[in-house]
């Protein structure tokens, strides 16, 4: 096959795929917005061969300087995609400066130096270097669940950049009188790198089926009200912890009352607040679960009795404190702290800490309990604060 026929055949395989990125945009564009932004690159590249299919039949602003842009762009939309679903900033304005130069020297090489060597060279190298950045933005990611992706995403276009730099090296130094189009490198290029750019579409497609399985699986371990894990979350993450950590029991003070004299959304408001209290406070290693009602257990792996004990009371004064600066009460916390040796011994730690913390609402509540029987307290804390409302 020639050139021209391989770069029909592609079109019409990545207007396939691009189709199926439209799609799934259209189903999920609130919760992966770079989707989207990926179909427009699919349909870039889809109309770029069309145009260089037409070569010789189209005049060269299309055939070539808008075939050479809307290829270029392609790359552009599909590091900008990226870059939207993973909500980081690289490559900045990247995406669309490259397009923009290719555009520029497309005209120039048309119009004003028509040298068919120097024009394939420096487009086919700008081509290289947008699928070359856009190797690294994807590699860069590093998420595990997302390897497979990544890796069909990566491999085609790595190919593709390898092929596209060798064809500038033909244009410039092996270029017959007849043109391009007859040298293997040049129909490797269209062939293979066709191949390559409708395997990274595919990647893509796998991507954005992945992404949803994370998000299905985090809202599956997660409690919608609070943002932390469930039972079935704890359970997953207990299975990954092999040493020792400590286990905090925490419970809100008189939270019936709160329900009872202020109403529901106020109760599930202290307990979205208690939520937000834990993850800000505690490390991001640590891990957070809501077992039920008012009730919220905290996994701190390598963490001895006095840093929990340090951890436990900096929750407990945060959470009293934000209660009265975001929803104007006074409403306290009591935790119990213990110890287990793995994740497998999860049961006798949370058996220890809720009896600690047991202790501590017979004591008075608004107070941190160890499981060795300590009790320990912070000055102004001997005694619950009132519920209503502060003045």
């Amino acid at each position: 096959m020639e050139p021209r026929s391989i770069a029909l055949t592609t079109a019409v395989c990545t207007l396939m795929f691009s189709a199926v990125l439209a799609w799934h945009a259209y189903m999920v564009r609130e919760r992966l917005p770079g989707v989207t932004t990926w179909a427009w690159g699919g349909a870039a590249a889809t109309a770029g061969l069309a145009l260089t299919a037409g070569q010789g039949w189209l005049a060269p602003m299309w055939s070539m300087v808008t075939a050479n842009t809307l290829m270029m762009a392609s790359m552009g939309l599909l590091m900008r995609g990226a870059g939207r679903l993973h909500g980081i900033a690289w490559p900045g304005r990247l995406w669309w400066v490259l397009p923009a130069a290719v555009a520029g020297l497309s005209v120039g090489f048309t119009y004003w130096w028509p040298d068919p060597g120097w024009r394939i060279a420096v487009i086919s190298l700008m081509l290289a270097a947008g699928s070359g950045t856009a190797v690294g933005l994807f590699i860069g990611l590093r998420r595990p669940l997302l390897r497979p992706a990544i890796w069909l995403i990566s491999a085609p276009l790595t190919l593709l950049t390898l092929l596209l730099i060798a064809r500038a090296f033909e244009a410039l130094f092996v270029l017959p009188p007849d043109g391009l189009s007859v040298l293997p490198v040049n129909v490797l290029t269209f062939a293979v790198g066709g191949a390559c750019y409708c395997a990274c579409l595919l990647g893509l497609v796998l991507m954005v089926q992945l992404e949803l399985a994370e998000q299905l699986q985090a809202q599956a371990d997660r409690d919608s009200l609070t943002g932390t894990l469930n039972r079935r979350g704890l359970v997953g993450v207990l299975l990954q912890l092999r040493g020792p950590a400590a286990v905090l029991a925490l419970d809100v003070d008189h939270f019936k009352r709160v329900n009872d004299d202020y109403g529901h959304a106020m109760g599930d408001s202290v307990l979205a607040l208690l939520g937000r209290v834990l993850h800000s406070t505690l490390r991001q290693t640590d891990w957070v679960a809501r077992l039920g009602g008012e009730e919220f257990c905290a996994v701190l792996p390598d963490v001895a009795m006095e840093g929990a004990h340090v951890s436990a009371e900096r929750v407990r004064l945060a959470f009293y404190r934000a209660c009265q600066d975001e929803l104007d009460m006074n409403v306290t916390l009591s935790v119990g702290v213990a110890l287990m040796a793995n994740g497998a011994d999860f049961d006798n730690g949370w058996g220890a800490a809720d009896a600690a913390l047991y202790r501590a609402k017979e004591g008075g509540r608004n107070r941190v309990v160890l499981a060795d029987g300590l009790l320990t307290r912070r000055p102004g804390s001997t005694r619950p604060a009132p519920l209503e409302p502060s003045l």
